[in-house]
C-alpha cells in the first residue's frame, strides 16, 4: 500500500512540474516573440524611410531625368536587398508584414518608372520627303507646287490666306497644268 501511495504522488508532481515547465516556456515564448517585433519595427521604419526616399525622388526626376534615372535604379536596388535581409532575419509569423512593406515599395517603384516614362518621351523620327516631278527640261518640288497653289487662292482667287484649310492638287504634265481642289473650290492652273 505505501508503495502505491508513492506512485500516487509521483504522477501529481510530474504534472505540477509539467504546468511549472509550461510556464516557463510561454515566458521563453514572450520573451522571443518580444525580440522577434523589434526586427520587424526596424524593417517597417526602414521601410518607411525607402517609400519617403523614392517619393522625394519621383519629385527630383521632374528636374533632371537622366541623373534620376541612375538613383532611382539604386533606391530601388538598395530597397531589394533591405527587404531581403529583413525577410531572412523574421519568422514566418512576421513574413506577411514584411510582404506588404515589399508590396508598397514595388508601387512606389512602378510610379518612379512611370514618372520617368512619362518624363521622357519617345520621339518617332519624321521621315523626310521630297516630290521632285522634271518634264520638259523643269523640275517642281512639292514645297513649289504647294506655294502656287496658296498664292493663287491669296492673288488670282483674291481670298484670305487663313481661310485655306485643304488643298489637293494633281499634275498632268502632258499639258503642263495643275489641277486643285481648295476648299471644295475647283481650278487649275499652268506650271
Amino acid at each position: 500500500m505505501a508503495e502505491e501511495k508513492k506512485t500516487a504522488d509521483k504522477p501529481k508532481a510530474t504534472v505540477k512540474q509539467a504546468a511549472f515547465n509550461a510556464e516557463v516556456v510561454k515566458k521563453d515564448v514572450e520573451k522571443k516573440a518580444e525580440a522577434v517585433k523589434a526586427p520587424v519595427k526596424a524593417a517597417e521604419k526602414k521601410a518607411d524611410a525607402a517609400k519617403k526616399e523614392t517619393e522625394k525622388k519621383v519629385a527630383e526626376v521632374k528636374k533632371a531625368v537622366e541623373k534620376k534615372n541612375e538613383e532611382t535604379k539604386k533606391a530601388v536596388e538598395k530597397a531589394e536587398k533591405s527587404v531581403q535581409k529583413v525577410e531572412k532575419k523574421v519568422e514566418k509569423k512576421v513574413v506577411k508584414d514584411v510582404k506588404e512593406v515589399k508590396k508598397d515599395v514595388a508601387k512606389k517603384t512602378a510610379e518612379v518608372k512611370k514618372a520617368v516614362e512619362k518624363a521622357v518621351p519617345v520621339k518617332k523620327a519624321e521621315v523626310k520627303t521630297v516630290v521632285n516631278i522634271q518634264f520638259e527640261g523643269k523640275t517642281y518640288t512639292n514645297e513649289s507646287l504647294l506655294q502656287s497653289a496658296k498664292d493663287v487662292w491669296q492673288y488670282d482667287l483674291k481670298k484670305n490666306p487663313a481661310d485655306l484649310k485643304t488643298i489637293e492638287l494633281y499634275v498632268k504634265t502632258e499639258e503642263s497644268r495643275v489641277y486643285y481642289v481648295m476648299n471644295g473650290e475647283l481650278g487649275s492652273f499652268t506650271i
